[in-house]
């Protein structure tokens, strides 16, 4: 949530709090601010949501976004669905942008009213066209993903641009991976470090990660694992999971770190258990080994293994096929084997997992 109002740090609470009792919409927003970040006065939420419902109801679209925060996400009043969305649609009304990106996202993902991306977009590109940040990357997600409109990356990149000159953190990493991956335009790895290095200042996970990548692979830098763990784990400490596991990976074979299994047992443990199929994987292997202080279990193994599946992850959807070939932790069953090296095949890219793959069906039979 971004506050309409941003008050000064000298700002004069009393002066304020009269204002707002005598029915001043603007001062009930900034006091419900001051409330909400607990700058001046003690953090209340309950205090928040009063001011900010006061003001919208006389019609403020500031109160009413902010009051539809305040319901939609339960502070200082019960978590409330059709009520947030009700105020985000009168914010909306108002002619408030970010009201129109919130009524937007409700009919994208089906919150409250059915879902309907062909309606979503039409609020999004409201929100878009008054410059509103959020709006514009939503409005970019769609173009790219073909999501009620038809796909368009160069347009998406636009409205990714648009968003991003303004310091919008998701859509500096959304701009930069574009940069990264030539989608939308010419492709180009120091531009992409740019606009990664330009998210990652206010600390986002997901572009600080990126920046751990371009470290490690040397992209548009001299490639320096020791750069490449510090960022992994500045993304690692916001939780961010696949950092997490490539910590471990780095760890496990002393990658820019020296070599420290219970280390590298600890970040595998940590990503699996918040459900990343590649370290689910990973602590398959743990078990199905029987290394790493962890006892050979073939059908813990399996678990995790199956676990990973349901992502699609292609080393797990291996194994499946293996052990159910082979009737390893699990019954032998030729016809799920050949279903779980099918979906593998599917999904694998790495070289490596392709030969073993191919090593499989000409073991088993499966072609």
């Amino acid at each position: 949530m971004t506050f309409v109002a941003n008050y000064a740090q000298t700002i004069d609470v009393l002066t304020v709090q009269k204002q707002a009792e005598l029915g001043d919409t603007e001062a009930q927003v900034i006091l419900g601010d001051i409330y909400m970040e607990g700058k001046d006065l003690a953090q209340n939420f309950e205090k928040a949501c009063y001011w900010y419902h006061k003001a919208a109801e006389q019609g403020s679209s500031a109160g009413a976004v902010n009051y539809a925060y305040m319901l939609q996400n339960g502070l200082g009043t019960k978590k409330d669905s059709v009520g947030a969305f009700t105020w985000y649609q009168k914010a909306a009304d108002f002619g408030d942008p970010a009201g129109m990106y919130n009524v937007g996202s409700y009919y994208e993902l089906g919150i409250v009213v059915p879902k309907n991306e062909e309606k979503a977009i039409v609020w999004y590109r409201k929100s878009a066209l008054l410059g509103n940040p959020m709006g514009q990357n939503a409005l970019a997600d769609c173009y790219m993903y073909g999501k009620g409109v038809q796909k368009n990356p160069e347009t998406a990149v636009y409205w990714y641009r648009q968003a991003a000159e303004q310091g919008f953190e998701l859509a500096q990493y959304n701009l930069g991976l574009c940069y990264e991956e030539g989608t939308g335009v010419q492709k180009n790895l120091k531009l992409a470090l740019e606009w990664y290095k330009k998210a990652a200042k206010n600390d986002f996970a997901d572009a600080l990660y990126a920046i751990g990548t371009f470290y490690e692979q040397g992209h548009a830098v001299h490639k320096n694992m020791d750069k490449a763990i510090e960022y992994y784990q500045k993304a690692a400490n916001y939780g961010y999971l696949p950092a997490i596991y490539d910590l471990g990976v780095c760890y496990e074979n002393g990658k820019g770190a020296k070599q420290d299994i219970q280390k590298a047992v600890e970040y595998y443990e940590k990503a699996a258990q918040q459900g990343f199929p590649p370290a689910l994987s990973a602590m398959g292997m743990l078990y199905y080994e029987g290394i790493y202080g962890k006892p050979q279990d073939y059908k813990k193994a399996f678990e995790y293994f199956e676990q990973a599946a349901v992502e699609q992850e292609p080393y797990a959807l291996y194994m499946l096929s293996f052990m159910y070939a082979i009737g390893q932790g699990v019954e032998e069953d030729t016809e799920k084997a050949k279903i779980f090296y099918k979906k593998a095949k599917s999904v694998a890219e790495d070289e490596e997992m392709i030969e073993k793959l191919n090593e499989l069906a000409k073991e088993y039979h499966f072609e």
